[in-house]
C-alpha cells in the first residue's frame, strides 16, 4: 500500500489543522522471549499502514486487522510522541487477545516515525498530508 490512504485514515481528520502523517514500513521488526528479529526481503512481509494526525488519533494495520484510536500526546517536541494503553485490535476473531499497548514516536524533520505495537518494533517512512490537501486527498478515495 505504499503512500496511498487507508479508509482508517480518514477518521483521522477530526481537526482540519491537524497536521497528518501517512506511512510506511520497508523492514518489520518483531520481539519476543527476550530477542529481536528483523525482516528485511520484500515478500516475506507485508508491510504494515500507519496513519495518525498531531492531535494523537492513529490507525496502525497490520496483517489481519488494525490497532486505532484517539491517543495521548505525551510530547510534541523534539518528537511528537503518541501512546494508547490497551488498544483494540479490529479484528473480532482475535477476542481481545491482540488488544496492545502501542506507541507512535515521530521526528518531524526526517519523517521517520517507530512504533511499538504487540510484539512489532518497526521503523516507518512517513509523509505529510497538512490541512486541506489531506482532507481534499481523503475524499479522492
Amino acid at each position: 500500500m505504499f503512500w496511498g490512504l487507508s479508509v482508517a485514515a480518514a477518521s483521522l481528520i477530526g481537526c482540519a489543522h491537524a497536521e497528518v502523517w501517512n506511512c510506511r514500513n520497508d523492514v518489520e521488526v518483531q520481539c519476543a522471549d527476550g530477542a529481536c528479529a528483523a525482516e528485511t526481503e520484500e515478500g516475506n512481509f507485508t508491510p504494515m499502514s500507519l496513519a495518525f494526525n498531531s492531535s494523537g488519533s492513529f490507525s496502525l494495520c497490520a496483517y489481519t486487522g488494525c490497532w486505532a484510536g484517539e491517543g495521548t500526546v505525551v510530547a510534541t517536541a523534539p518528537f511528537l510522541v503518541i501512546t494508547h494503553a490497551n488498544a483494540e485490535w479490529s479484528d473480532p476473531s482475535a477476542d481481545g487477545e491482540r488488544d496492545a499497548n502501542v506507541m507512535i514516536s515521530f521526528e518531524r524533520q526526517d519523517g521517520v516515525a517507530v512504533i511499538k505495537a504487540g510484539g512489532f518494533v518497526t521503523p516507518f517512512h512517513c509523509k505529510v498530508l497538512a490541512g486541506d490537501d489531506s482532507v481534499d486527498a481523503i475524499a479522492r478515495l
